[in-house]
Formats: C-alpha cells, sequence, structure tokens
C-alpha cells in the first residue's frame, strides 16, 4: 500500500486490500460466490477511498454501485487501466453473490463459477491498483497546500 496519512483514507484503502485477500483466500477453497462478493466489496472500498481522498464527504458516498463511485475518478489518471471500464460487472456481485433469486432461480453457492470470481477479483485488484497511489498522490496535493 501507498503511504497515505493515517486517517480515515488509509483505513478504507486498509480494508480494500484485506477484503482483495480475503476473496483469493475464498476462491482457493473454491467458495466462488463469497469470493465474488468479497471482491466486489474490496473494489467498493478503494475507490470509496478515492473519493473520501478528494474530499467527498462520506454521507454522499454510501452507494454500492463501483461504476457510480468511479465517475469522474477515471479522468484523474492519463492512462487507467483498460480493466476499470469493466468496474460496473463488480455492481452485480454485490447481492448476486449472496441471495438466491437474484441470478436467476439458483443459489449462489450452486451457480457461481470460478471464472466469475477470477474476473471479479481481477477486477478488484485492478480498481486497489488505480485508487491506492492515486490516493497518495492526492494526499501529497493536500499537504503541499499546508
Amino acid at each position: 500500500m501507498s503511504k497515505v496519512t493515517p486517517g480515515p483514507v488509509s483505513e478504507w484503502l486498509y480494508q480494500a486490500e484485506h477484503d482483495l485477500t480475503v476473496a483469493r483466500a475464498l476462491l482457493a477453497q473454491d467458495f466462488c460466490d463469497w469470493a465474488a462478493f468479497a471482491a466486489q466489496q474490496s473494489g467498493e472500498k478503494s475507490v470509496k477511498a478515492a473519493r473520501l481522498a478528494l474530499g467527498t464527504p462520506i454521507e454522499t458516498i454510501k452507494v454500492h454501485g463501483v461504476d457510480e463511485l468511479l465517475a469522474d475518478i477515471g479522468r484523474l489518471h492519463p492512462k487507467p487501466d483498460p480493466v476499470l471500464a469493466r468496474a460496473s460487472e463488480l455492481n452485480a456481485h454485490n447481492a448476486g453473490a449472496r441471495y438466491p433469486g437474484v441470478r436467476g432461480s439458483t443459489a449462489p453457492a450452486s451457480s457461481y463459477r470460478r471464472q466469475h470470481a477470477e474476473d471479479a477479483i481481477r477486477i478488484a485488484e485492478a480498481l486497489f491498483a488505480f485508487c491506492d497511489p492515486l490516493c497518495a498522490r492526492i494526499d501529497e496535493f493536500w499537504d503541499s497546500l499546508s
């Protein structure tokens, strides 16, 4: 993780990185539904950290749509990872990985496949790799003003 001043942003990044570690561990045990959900949570927290670093009040970002949270942030980087364009795919895992009937008539434990979780983890990794250094650069900017 990049050097970000201790506080709310660093805590969100820490949790995002932890959720990503959990997603990988769950995938290793073939808990594909929960791995996809943990990846979605990681992506969401990574982007929320960047929004907080930019000064967005937490009350205004209490949503779960990763693409909605990411809107406008992607323009802050000259060459964002093309995987960021797939961020909206994580949205399906917020409820779809937890509740029967969201993705058809079967339970997520029986309908999720390894590829679903691997794709979600890949997207969450790209979001973290984008947001972590972005938060550090924003932090440096704020420090330069004081």
